[in-house]
């Protein structure tokens, strides 16, 4: 195979029916906080995030899109009567690119909130706090 033909066969973006819809990632990060948090008093928020962090990157990575990066992005809290406001910015190919987010709180000890941001691959990117993406 030439150059050329490698060239011409190479797919850089998803086609239509491999593309993220944000409402089965919204399912997804409910299915995992539900799972995770339902019950639990709060103990350690960053070992507790980053569990689930890495079960919604294995879910995401299950659905086996094809060309694209999970940014995934769990914070949690205990709670006692104070709100919670996270921003967070990223180049963004809005044809493409797709974001999921959810908020689960239980009116005890837990808030949570997840989102996941999946993205377009491309080489050295950077996820929203500086570290390499999940591939």
């Amino acid at each position: 195979m030439s150059l050329a033909d490698a060239n011409r066969d190479f797919v850089l973006r998803p086609n239509h029916n491999e593309k993220f819809r944000p409402a089965n990632g919204e399912a997804l990060l409910r299915t995992v906080a539900e799972e995770t948090l339902v019950g639990k008093n709060f103990e350690s928020g960053s070992s507790l995030s980053n569990s689930i962090a890495s079960m919604i990157a294995d879910r995401l990575k299950a659905l086996s899109l094809p060309h694209y990066k999970y940014v995934v992005q769990v914070t949690i809290g205990e709670r006692h009567g104070q709100g919670m406001n996270i921003a967070s910015q990223c180049v963004w190919d809005a044809d493409c690119d797709g974001l999921a987010k959810y908020f689960f709180s239980n009116c005890q000890h837990v808030c949570a909130k997840a989102k996941a941001k999946v993205t377009e691959a491309s080489d050295n990117e950077l996820g929203l706090d500086g570290e390499p993406i999940v591939e």
